[in-house]
């Protein structure tokens, strides 16, 4: 072998080992994060490390911990493995699982997200007071198109299969109502992304929630809720709709 391609083999072997080898910390420093990121105490390498916070808009995660897969890098993906939060506080937004990022396509395998559920309150289509319990995501496999990051028009989900459960669920008109748990079923069908709620919980929530993109949503089903339930609940969904002859409120958003 030549002394010019054995030079030209030791360049290409240095500046590889140097990226393995450069602290995180040192990288992030010379980029400029997106618009509503920030991050605090940046440790390890870009391949495996860890960040005390991380915040995105109003969301913030502490103890963020990644791997970076290096052989998918090789086909033009970033495979991560994270990890973030403390799952024994509900007060405190946790979770982990695996996420690829491709040139054109997101997914996420074995992922589960726990959010107070306060901090879900905002995203709700109708107003509510304080609310209790935490919102529990748990996906099996999802995929999607990276023009939804970017176009609020674009569709939600290729693919996705997953349950959402508001566990321990409680609301506060006069006083704290505990629902139990609230759950449903998670699916993709035609791009748009589907919650489907079977009645099974306190508040008989059944139908279906549609998101078809960030600013498009819609449900339509029925409420039904508990007679032990205080009377408040029942006298403040009465506000929203009339019962029907099946003795449910029917719910169109």
């Amino acid at each position: 072998m030549s002394v010019a391609r054995l030079s030209v083999l030791f360049v290409i072997a240095l500046i590889i080992f140097a990226v393995f080898l450069t602290p995180v910390s040192i990288i992030a420093s010379l980029l400029t994060p997106p618009k509503g990121v920030a991050y605090q105490q940046l440790q390890g390498t870009l391949w495996q490390g860890k960040a005390s916070a991380l915040q995105v808009n109003n969301i913030v995660l502490n103890n963020v911990t990644w791997t970076l897969s290096v052989p998918s890098l090789l086909v033009g993906n970033a495979d991560l493995d994270v990890k973030f939060g403390n799952a024994r506080n509900a007060d405190e937004i946790s979770g982990k699982g695996n996420i690829r990022l491709g040139m054109s396509s997101i997914q996420a395998n074995d992922l589960i997200v726990r959010v107070p559920a306060e901090t879900v309150k905002p995203m709700l289509p109708v107003p509510v007071g304080r609310v209790g319990g935490r919102v529990i995501l748990e996906v099996d496999a999802y995929s999607s198109s990276t023009e939804f990051v970017q176009n609020p028009t674009t569709p939600v989900c290729s693919e996705l299969t997953g349950t959402l459960v508001w566990t321990k669920s409680e609301v506060v008109f006069n006083n704290p109502i505990r629902m139990g748990a609230i759950s449903a079923d998670l699916s993709c069908s035609d791009n748009i992304l589907v919650a489907r709620f079977n009645g099974d919980n306190e508040l008989g929530l059944e139908g279906d929630a549609n998101i078809a993109s960030a600013n498009q949503f819609n449900f339509d089903g029925f409420v039904k809720p508990q007679p032990h339930l205080p009377a408040e609940v029942h006298q403040g969904i009465a506000m929203f709709a009339k019962l029907d002859p099946q003795g449910r409120y029917p719910i169109k958003l």
